[in-house]
């Protein structure tokens, strides 16, 4: 058990995990930033509970989040900052909570949202920008509530918002801006309730809002 966090940084050559084996109990943050060879999160079989934020940023190939395989709770932010290599959350299945938010800023590579399929309970926001290769946002069925807001900002592949089908209500705003190809509201059959202002703008080929019924 570390009663604090984890911090990975700038670590040029490091190719894994191992010797971290046993850590079933993280009490503050897991942060990896810059560390360039490192390909996932496998020595961390045994982690099931974070109780700070898992946040990836800097630079770095190919990631992917094997090796969280049993982390079932994250008490703060799943944040995903600029990496280039993370294509999606596959290895993350076990994961039902997340305390704050989920958010990805410059996911170049992001390509789906899998691996969150058993996502059920959001406290924060639902954040996604500048992610032009993601599609819609399935992986996200189980996701029943939304803490904070919905922010969906400049994803010039987003096409529909399938994935939020079990979504029956957002705490605060649900915006959506910038994104060229979003056609449609399509996902949204299940929202009940918005608990402060819908704002879909600058979206040109977005061209009924049938998802809302």
């Amino acid at each position: 058990r570390i009663d604090g966090s984890l911090t990975l940084s700038q670590l040029a050559v490091l190719e894994g995990l191992r010797g971290l084996d046993s850590l079933a109990q993280l009490d503050g943050d897991l942060s990896l930033a810059d560390c360039p060879v490192l390909a996932s999160f496998d020595g961390l079989a045994t982690l099931e509970e974070l109780g700070g934020s898992l946040v990836v940023e800097g630079e770095g190939g190919a990631l992917a989040f094997q090796g969280l395989d049993r982390l079932e709770s994250v008490g703060g932010s799943l944040y995903i900052d600029g990496h280039p290599g993370v294509v999606d959350f596959t290895g993350l299945e076990a994961l039902n909570r997340i305390g704050a938010h989920l958010r990805v800023d410059e996911g170049l590579s992001l390509q789906a949202l899998h691996g969150l399929e058993n996502l059920e309970s959001l406290g924060g926001d639902l954040s996604l920008s500048e992610c032009p290769r993601l599609e819609s946002l399935v992986g996200l069925e189980s996701l029943v509530h939304i803490g904070g807001d919905v922010y969906l900002w400049d994803n010039g592949g987003l096409v529909d918002l399938s994935g939020l089908g079990s979504l029956a209500s957002v705490g605060g705003d649900l915006g959506a801006y910038y994104n060229d190809s979003l056609v449609g509201v399509v996902g949204l059959e299940s929202l009940a309730t918005v608990g402060g202002d819908l704002e879909l703008r600058y979206s040109a080929s977005l061209a009924g809002l049938e998802g809302l019924a």
